[in-house]
């Protein structure tokens, strides 16, 4: 699978001190698909250093897969180069329980036009 299509499976959102506060805190809505899946990301918790800026998204699936009601990743945009990588991601069952954990960061890629991540990139770059 290529590292742009695993960097796009990846939006998920993750970390434990975020999970338990997922459910309460104010998300803002960024793409979806149809009968699949929702994205947002959450404002109050961009860190910017430089012309790179870590957000925590969150990918809530319609329907659960193998448990999986939604994910947390953090995303870190490159916005100079216009590149993304997720750093962190986490699976969570509908009681909020973290099901796996991938703590391994993906390598950077460019950012494709008319992506989701064109549209994170859009609102997290300016």
């Amino acid at each position: 699978m290529p590292k742009l299509a695993l960097l796009v499976a990846a939006i998920a959102l993750a970390a434990t001190p975020v999970a338990a506060a997922a459910a309460e805190q104010d998300w803002t809505h960024i793409a979806s698909a149809e009968g699949e899946w929702d994205v947002a990301y959450d404002p109050a918790r961009l860190v910017r250093s430089g012309r790179t800026v870590k957000v925590w998204l969150r990918r809530t699936l319609v329907e659960s897969v193998d448990g999986v009601s939604y994910y947390l990743s953090q995303a870190e945009f490159d916005c100079a180069r216009s590149t993304a990588r997720i750093l962190y991601t986490a699976a969570y069952d509908a009681a909020g329980s973290i099901l796996t954990t991938d703590p391994e960061p993906v390598p950077a890629e460019p950012i494709p036009p008319g992506s989701f991540f064109e549209s994170i990139e859009d609102r997290v770059c300016r």
